[in-house]
């Protein structure tokens, strides 16, 4: 069944068109006016306030979580960083996501290592330690940061002149990390610098022992390893204890050596 309807006369303002049919809409006719108000009919108020609050509402959320957002981009320009070896970018990207995200303890421990590794190269030891010693709460990095804060410990130890204190953080570092080469090397030094001290003939054959290990760990280039043995064969032979600085100045073209050389390449031949 079919409602009929007069297809002359528009069926919402009622308007006689005469003898003239008028278009269709939806099925019933409907003038052009009134087509037209169905056509383009406008949003009611209470949709278009709806819309601005929902607007409103997202801008807000937005500018109030936009440090979540700055702290993940810059947290990710830190790994970028770290995957190509820039230390300092890293250490300020993560210390510029900790600045937006406070609460997240995890990025404050990352900026602290990787501060540590800036004052490490700087030998700034101390600080280097306090550094690393922050950063230790966050355990993916728990054992690096343990590595560091001893190797940092014993270079302060040295600085102080406490040869007993150097050996014991060299000793922890050689328990925590085995054959390491820098572990090893700091043993060398360490036992070294006791000899110096002391004359004690069991602290030269503890360093000899470590020198050959932290050579044969292949850890340090053939430049710093060479550098690195002649200081404490060095040490071993004049039983002095010079820093590295003090070394270059004398020796600008390494140490040539003497008995304490020459038993130690007798020794690994």
């Amino acid at each position: 069944m079919e409602r009929q309807l007069d297809p002359t006369v528009c069926v919402e303002c009622e308007r006689d068109f005469g003898h003239e049919e008028i278009p269709k809409l939806a099925g019933v006719p409907i003038c052009e006016v009134c087509g037209e108000r169905y056509r383009n009919r406008p949003y009611p108020a209470w949709v278009k306030l709806g819309l601005a609050a929902l607007v409103l509402l997202t801008l807000f959320s937005f500018a109030r979580n936009w440090r979540f957002m700055a702290g993940y981009i810059k947290a990710r320009r830190a790994i970028t960083a770290l995957k190509g070896g820039r230390i300092e970018d890293a250490h300020r990207y993560y210390s510029a996501a900790a600045e937006n995200v406070p609460e997240k303890a995890e990025l404050r421990a990352m900026a602290d290592f990787f501060e540590g590794l800036m004052l490490l190269k700087d030998e700034k030891y101390k600080e280097a330690a306090a550094a690393f010693r922050r950063s230790g709460g966050l355990s993916s990095i728990r054992e690096a940061a343990e590595f560091w804060t001893l190797v940092c410990e014993a270079n302060v130890a040295f600085d102080e002149k406490d040869y007993d204190r150097m050996l014991e953080k060299a000793t922890a570092l050689y328990k925590l990390k085995g054959n390491d080469g820098l572990a090893c090397g700091l043993m060398a030094s360490a036992s070294a610098c006791k000899f110096a001290v002391s004359g004690d003939e069991k602290y030269r054959k503890q360093a000899l022992e470590f020198l050959d290990r932290a050579e044969a760990s292949g850890d340090m280039d053939r430049e710093e390893m060479r550098s690195w043995k002649d200081r404490i064969l060095y040490r071993l032979e004049a039983k002095e204890i010079i820093d590295s600085q003090e070394f270059k100045r004398r020796f600008p073209d390494g140490w040539k050596g003497g008995g304490a050389k020459k038993a130690a390449e007798e020794k690994r031949t």
